[in-house]
């Protein structure tokens, strides 16, 4: 993300798209301009001198403003409502997807969908059933076959999955939350565990 806030003319731009009139109040007074250029930035100051800006994530109210206003801008039809609506939609099918990918355990693919987990679990009772302790050949996610594939690999990524999905839909419900608040309109901005 490249961006740019100049105070003297209320301007906003992020990727080249910019916006007057956002709300800047939470700038220091002192403060004439930001950039950020992916990476690094800086401020500079009324008084001519520049700071460096480490991150970016202080500004975080105006850059998720900036989506707000942009959204609406390209989307007039939306409410805030259907907006919230669409962001906790694709926040949703995005943590579905980060499932999905699974866990990897001694470079072997369990994908995390729920027919995957379903599949493990039975996997794993019918071997605790059987009394067996390793899988004549067992299929990985990749689709790769593997000879006498320990049950106890099979149980450890069952459980990882587990702690994975759990993690992330803490992490779905922390920023569910957010923009039910409002606080939050720019999914780029979501990191999962």
């Amino acid at each position: 993300m490249r961006a740019s806030i100049i105070v003297p003319d209320q301007t906003v731009v992020i990727d080249g798209y910019g916006i007057k009139g956002l709300d800047l109040s939470s700038l220091d007074a002192e403060t004439r301009a930001v950039q950020w250029n992916e990476t690094s930035g800086h401020i500079e100051l009324y008084d001519g001198t520049n700071e460096t800006l480490e991150s970016p994530g202080m500004y975080q109210s105006i850059w998720d403003e900036h989506a707000a206003a942009k959204y609406q801008i390209e989307n007039p039809t939306y409410t805030v409502t259907e907006i919230k609506k669409q962001l906790m939609s694709d926040l949703s099918a995005e943590r579905k997807f980060q499932e999905r990918q699974g866990v990897d355990i001694n470079g072997i693919r369990y994908a995390g969908d729920p027919g995957n987990r379903q599949a493990l679990q039975e996997a794993i009772a019918f071997m605790d059933d059987a009394g067996l302790t390793e899988f004549e050949s067992w299929k990985d996610s990749d689709n790769v076959f593997h000879a006498s594939h320990p049950l106890a690999d099979v149980r450890d990524a069952y459980r990882a999955i587990g702690i994975r999905r759990v993690a992330l839909i803490a992490a779905e419900g922390e920023y569910a939350a957010q923009i039910t608040g409002g606080t939050f309109t720019d999914l780029s901005f979501v990191t999962w565990p």
